[in-house]
């Protein structure tokens, strides 16, 4: 549980710094491409979903082991962290919240839970 507690600490800490914007993404793939930012925008966008599927995705894992492999748990769990971090938005200037990063986040765990639940169920009837 300790670490799902960390990784939502660096959720946290994503979200309230000022580097993590779109706009500052945006500027480091102007560096990182030498492509000029304006024409950078689909790759930020995509850049910057990834990082959201990525991050609630690990979050989804590290609660399904934690909470002793309940999905609906660890699904609910993750779903009001994601819609809580979009709140917290709210109050870091540069950021703005939305209601499809929750959705994007909530798709992302369900995904994992899936998946997860899906392999420890075959897991543990192959071995019967």
């Amino acid at each position: 549980m300790l670490v799902a507690v960390f990784w939502c600490a660096v959720i946290f800490a994503f979200t309230a710094l000022p580097i993590f914007t779109g706009k500052n993404t945006g500027i480091v793939l102007e560096h990182l491409t030498h492509v000029p930012l304006k024409d950078l925008k689909p790759l930020n966008f995509l850049v910057r979903k990834t990082a959201h599927v990525v991050v609630y995705a690990v979050l989804a894992l590290l609660l399904f082991y934690a909470m002793g492999h309940h999905a609906v748990l660890s699904y609910g769990l993750t779903t009001v962290y994601a819609a809580s971090d979009e709140f917290h938005q709210i109050f870091v200037p540069g950021r703005t919240p939305a209601v499809q990063d929750v959705m994007l986040d909530s798709a992302a765990a369900l995904i994992v839970i899936l998946v997860l639940t899906r392999i420890r169920k075959q897991h543990r009837f192959g071995r019967r």
